[in-house]
């Protein structure tokens, strides 16, 4: 049996949930939160019963900062059972409640609400996995995987954080592999593989690339004058450079 066909003795699901208000779906219907909120719940505590070694951590994001849901820094709650249910899932379903309202109060009252800063939720998911693998029993097999719950939309602003975040993470985020056979997955949909224009989203048969990001446009790239131009020649879909016309 391969190493990849072994079964891990432990797994941690770290579930990132975007709490912003700006959000479509929240924005159409304010109480579609609590029923996604109620869903992610189940989810962990199903995560957590399946073997009784399985770790969660639940982080809010929102547009002010991210931070940790569960396991709540510090003292847990004293919970007791409720109507029969194990103290774990009261545990998990009161601290995650409580504290996301915290995270909610805490937000600026005069600031408006903008992007949600996913990239530092998905770095504290990474940070966490990290600081479990360390602590771990060793000789103990532990599978990670990290699941975004969000509505929000694309953003361009923290394109370099996301790209910081992916370079950093050095592991692939999948179910263990006794389980993949029984994931329902999605259906073969087209997908177009041309580039897109990084500002107005528009296609591109042959466009500038910034080396340092990786951002493409369709003309001058005047946006990437802090990214180094000169040091870092501008290159085009076809493999040779360009130069900007600015330059000539």
């Amino acid at each position: 049996m391969a190493d990849d066909d072994v079964p891990s003795d432990s797994s941690l699901l770290v579930v990132i949930v975007d709490t912003n208000p700006n959000q479509r779906y929240i924005i159409e219907d304010p109480k579609m939160l609590t029923n996604v909120l109620d869903a992610v719940v189940a989810f962990s505590n199903s995560h957590l019963m399946q073997k009784a070694s399985n770790e969660l951590a639940v982080i809010g994001c929102h547009f002010h900062k991210s931070e940790y849901l569960y396991p709540s820094p510090g003292k847990p709650l004293d919970v007791r059972q409720i109507d029969g249910q194990y103290e774990l899932f009261t545990l998990v379903e009161k601290t995650i409640k409580m504290r996301l309202v915290n995270l909610i109060k805490s937000q600026p009252q005069e600031e408006k609400p903008g992007e949600s800063l996913l990239a530092g939720a998905l770095a504290l998911g990474l940070c966490f996995i990290a600081r479990s693998r360390r602590s771990a029993i060793p000789g103990l097999r532990t599978s990670s995987r990290i699941l975004v719950v969000t509505g929000s939309a694309d953003t361009a602003a923290q394109y370099i954080n996301y790209m910081n975040v992916f370079f950093t993470a050095q592991w692939v985020f999948l179910p263990e592999a006794n389980e993949r056979s029984k994931l329902v997955l999605p259906g073969r949909g087209r997908v177009d593989y041309r580039a897109a224009c990084f500002c107005h989203r528009e296609l591109l048969t042959i466009g500038y690339v910034c080396s340092v990001c990786l951002s493409g446009e369709f003309t001058t790239l005047r946006h990437f004058e802090k990214a180094a131009r000169h040091e870092n020649p501008l290159v085009v879909a076809a493999g040779n450079y360009i130069p900007d016309p600015v330059d000539q």
